[in-house]
Formats: C-alpha cells, sequence, structure tokens
C-alpha cells in the first residue's frame, strides 16, 4: 500500500536522524526516568523499518512455538496479560532478562497523559501504543516480536547514553577512532559501573574499582570473563573484516560490543546459580526441593553471607513452605529465581538465575502444540522428559497421576498448559527445578533496596540470635516421609494467564484503519522534524 510505503519512508529517515543526534547529545541518564515519545518512536520504527525486518523474523521465530500453544482470543489473537506472560518468558529465557513491567499482574498506562515515564511502565506503554493501533483485536506473532524488539531497543539505547557517560568521564571523543586500549578500559569501567549501579561514581574510577573489588566476590572470574568474550567476539568478526585493514575502535564498535556482552552476561551469571542451588541440595530433604530453614541459617552462623536473608524477607519472596509452622523450610527453586539473587543492571531488567522449568515447558510445549491436553497426553511427554536431577523415561507416581486428573476435571476433562495447576503439578514433578506457584496476592516479591526502604535495612537479614533459634529448634526429618510427593503442599485454587476462545469467523482486521491510526502517532513526530526540533532532541533530557 502507497501509504505505508511513505511511513517506512518517515521512519528510517527518523532513525537515522535519531543515531546521528545521540553521538553528539551530551549523555543524560537522570534517575529512572525516560520519554513516552521515545517509546512510540521505537515501537514506530520497529514495527515498519525496513533495516530491521531481518532481526524481527528471528524473533518471530524464537517466539513461534510458545505463540502457537498460548490462549487466544476469539480472533486468535493473545490478550493483554498472556502477552505479558509471553513476553516475561521469552527475556528469561533468552538473557535472564527479568523485565520490570512484565510481571503476572501486569500495569496498566494511560499513553495520552504522561510526557515521561518509570522505565519500569515503558512495557506497559508500547503495549497500550500497540493495543491501540490494532484496534483492541489483540497482538499476533509479528505484533509480539515487534514488542519484544522495542523493548530490546530501549535497553540498547540506554546503554549506549550509560556508554555516552563513560566516554565523557574518561575524555573519550565519541565522533573520532579512539586506541583498542582506550575502548578496553571504557568497557571495565562500564562494567563496574553497572555491577556497583555507580553511573553517578564515573569520576571516581579508583574508588569504583576499590568496592567492587570488596563487595562483589566474584569480580575477577567476572572480568576474566568479559575479556574472553571480548576476544572471542573478535575471532567471529574475523571474516567480516577487510584482512589489509587495520581494525578501528570508535563509540559505536564499542557499543556494539556491549550490546553483545548484555546478552550475554545472564548465561555467565547463571554459572554461579547453579553452584548456589548444588549448595542447596546437599541438605535437601531427599528430592523434595526443600531444605529445613535451620539447615540454611547453619551455614551463614558459619560466616557464608549468601545464606543470612531474614524469614519475613524470604516468606515476602515466596521462598518458604510453611506447611508445618513448626518446621519452615526453603523451597530451593522459588528462593534461586527470588529476586534476592538479581543483579540489577539496568533501569529496565534485573539478571536473575535462569528459570530451569522454562526448558521443561517449552519442551512439553513443543510436543502438545496446544493451549490445553488430557492427562494421558500430558503423562506420557512428561514421563519421558528429563531435567537435571530426575531421569527419564520414568514411571510416574500415582499421587502425580491422581493430581493430574483432579486438575483436568476442573476444566472438564483437559489441563490448560498455562495456568496455576499446572505450575503447581510441574513442581511436583520436578520440585527442584519448577518454582512453586503461589496464589495470586498471598506474596510480593520485593528486591533488597525495596524491602529494605519499607521495613528497614536492618530487616533484611536474620539475626544471629534468630539464626541460632532456627538451628536449635531442628529434629531431622525420616528420609522415608521425605520422598512421600503427597507431603508437598497442594493448594486446589486455578488462577488462568487467559481462557481460550473458539475463533469467531468475520472479524478481519481492518488494515486501513490500523494505517490511519498508525498515521496518527507518525504525524507529530513528521511535524517537529519539520519545524527544525527534531524529536530526539525535544526528549534529549530523559534519554536512556
Amino acid at each position: 500500500m502507497a501509504g505505508s510505503a511513505i511511513v517506512v519512508v518517515f521512519l528510517a529517515g527518523l532513525g537515522a536522524a535519531s543515531a546521528s543526534s545521540f553521538l553528539h547529545a551530551k549523555p543524560h541518564r537522570p534517575s529512572d526516568q525516560l520519554a513516552v515519545l521515545e517509546v512510540q518512536q521505537s515501537l514506530l520504527s520497529e514495527l515498519y523499518s525496513l533495516s530491521h525486518i531481518t532481526e524481527l523474523r528471528s524473533i518471530e521465530e524464537e517466539l513461534r512455538p510458545m505463540y502457537a500453544v498460548l490462549p487466544k482470543n476469539e480472533r486468535s489473537k493473545l490478550e493483554p496479560s498472556t502477552v505479558r506472560y509471553a513476553l516475561h518468558r521469552y527475556f528469561v529465557h533468552k538473557h535472564g532478562w527479568y523485565m520490570r513491567g512484565l510481571e503476572p499482574e501486569g500495569l496498566e498506562m494511560n499513553a495520552s497523559a504522561l510526557s515521561s515515564i518509570t522505565k519500569a511502565r515503558a512495557p506497559a506503554l508500547a503495549q497500550s501504543f500497540l493495543e491501540t493501533q490494532l484496534q483492541g483485536e489483540g497482538l499476533g506473532l509479528h505484533e509480539l516480536a515487534v514488542f519484544a524488539a522495542t523493548l530490546s531497543d530501549l535497553i540498547h539505547k540506554e546503554a549506549q547514553s550509560d556508554l555516552g557517560m563513560v566516554f565523557e568521564a574518561m575524555g573519550l571523543p565519541s565522533t573520532a577512532e579512539i586506541t583498542r586500549e582506550s575502548a578496553d578500559s571504557a568497557i571495565k569501567t562500564y562494567f563496574i559501573a553497572m555491577l556497583m549501579e555507580g553511573m553517578n561514581r564515573l569520576d571516581d574510577h579508583k574508588g569504583l574499582l576499590r568496592d567492587v573489588e570488596q563487595s562483589y566476590p566474584g569480580w575477577q572470574s567476572a572480568y576474566a570473563w568479559l575479556r574472553d568474550l571480548r576476544v572471542t567476539q573478535d575471532h567471529m568478526q574475523l571474516s567480516r573484516r577487510n584482512p589489509f585493514m587495520q581494525t578501528i575502535e570508535t563509540f559505536d564498535t564499542t557499543a556494539t560490543f556491549l550490546k553483545e556482552f548484555q546478552h550475554q552476561f545472564g548465561q555467565f551469571q547463571d554459572f554461579e546459580c547453579g553452584d548456589l542451588k548444588a549448595r542447596l541440595v546437599e541438605h535437601e530433604y531427599g528430592g523434595s526441593g526443600r531444605l529445613p530453614l535451620a539447615k540454611f541459617y547453619g551455614d551463614g552462623l558459619s560466616g557464608d553471607w549468601l545464606f543470612t536473608e531474614s524469614i519475613g524477607y524470604l516468606r515476602s519472596l515466596g521462598a518458604i513452605d510453611e506447611t508445618d509452622p513448626k518446621k519452615p523450610s526453603l523451597i530451593i527453586p522459588n528462593y534461586v529465581t527470588s529476586y534476592t539473587n538479581c543483579l540489577s543492571t539496568s533501569g529496565f531488567y534485573s539478571v536473575c538465575c535462569m528459570n530451569e522449568c522454562e526448558g521443561l515447558m517449552r519442551q512439553v510445549e513443543k510436543k502438545i502444540a496446544a493451549p490445553t491436553a488430557t492427562p494421558a497426553v500430558i503423562a506420557g511427554i512428561i514421563s519421558s522428559v528429563w531435567s537435571a536431577s530426575v531421569d527419564a523415561p520414568r514411571n510416574l507416581s500415582s499421587a502425580l497421576l491422581v493430581r493430574l486428573d483432579e486438575v483436568a476435571a476442573v476444566h472438564g476433562g483437559q489441563v490448560p498448559l498455562h495456568g496455576r495447576l499446572f505450575a503447581q503439578w510441574m513442581h511436583h514433578a520436578y520440585p527442584r527445578e519448577c518454582p512453586f506457584p503461589h496464589v495470586a496476592g498471598t506474596i510480593k516479591p520485593m528486591t533488597q533496596d525495596e524491602w529494605g526502604e519499607l521495613h528497614g535495612h536492618h530487616t533484611i537479614d536474620a539475626t544471629d540470635a534468630e539464626m541460632e533459634r532456627h538451628v536449635a529448634a531442628f529434629k531431622p526429618k525420616a528420609t522415608a516421609e521425605a520422598d512421600d510427593e503427597e507431603l508437598l503442599p497442594w493448594i486446589a485454587h486455578e488462577e488462568l494467564v487467559s481462557k481460550h476462545q473458539p475463533v469467531k469467523q468475520g472479524l478481519p482486521l481492518r488494515s486501513m484503519m490500523i494505517f490511519l491510526a498508525l498515521l496518527s502517532f507518525a504525524l507529530p513526530l513528521a511535524r517537529a522534524t519539520l519545524s527544525g526540533v527534531h524529536p530526539s532532541k525535544r526528549c534529549e533530557k530523559h534519554l536512556v
């Protein structure tokens, strides 16, 4: 359509101008704010920029298996809650990113009433824009990929802005060549500031380095990984470079490496998570995915600073099983994937431990290829799916089979794959890998900083007296009792991501209305450009 071509050309020019103006703009990162206009620009650019077609197709292919089995509305599209659920899983699985604003409860947003937003609300704002443009039809696979690409684009812009601050603090030019040594030094400084949340302390480089060495035990191994990644990326670029020309380092080449660094860091961080899980499993009740809180605190009293969180904070994370209040236990997968083991490396997301259950769910979804299945089909598939701690093939216990039938009975003989009861059943089937799904509203996960601001930072860790009390009261449980699957808590309360609806015919998407909606977003940006005030300049104070 001719009108679409006009929008493509317009946005292509807008994207090029934005990239150019960024390098000349003084970098800013005012707290946690960004401009609404920047979210609009990123979304429209991802929708219709020709330069993003290859990336969008790649994201679509990654999302396709999960999209095929997600529950859909009567137009065969995803509802808002399902969109948030899908994107949360996508970013956790791909990069270990726990995106703020993609939590199960989600965030509502009235875009027209705002000029700036917090980064945690960027997903809700982008979703609001998309739904407006699609006339409330819901999101298809392509739009879901656009949503994912938009959030990634905002994250990479934030990293570019932070790198600009590093270059400015080090006196490096953003539009001229620099030495390899300077580029490596800038990358190291960026990494330290990221780990220490110290972008406002870049003038105190030595102090930042001292602090990271003292407060981040894994610094040396992390920095060694960073150097290895740098060398690996150099080798991967050899085939694309002219062998007769010397490699040139610039702001752009450094930013390109940082983009790959962001994508890979979650995988590195997850190695430490594996070690953490292994240490917890050493003391668990046999095969239950739980260990006595007394054992957890015993390590804390021995000087291990990793295992000292207070029971109040652990309870808020959903990491405590208090089925027997006299014998509270730590739920290993809930604890490992909780905020207490995350690094807040960005205003948009935290890097957390990978959820091992995600890989298991993807196998189940791929084999079922539908939003629901019968207990017999699910049991046949699960019996052949192995995990790090569960061998396959295996015969499922009678307790597991009975529970699966109970879930199906709630839904007329079918088991919805994307509901709380099936997630709870997966926890019973893989107690070390799949977190226990608490009923909505019963827990309120917070970062340590958020908990400290609300309850006082002194309440984050248990006191020595509290830990000693739990250790003294501990009485070992019999192994045979611990192996009984029926002892794992089961709450017969269902919560679906959304309900799958049969396709309703005669409701085609009206392309002309969508184009007009897109144009209503594009024209104000065009007028701003023609008037001599470039959109990127107007929102410069909110640049991320």
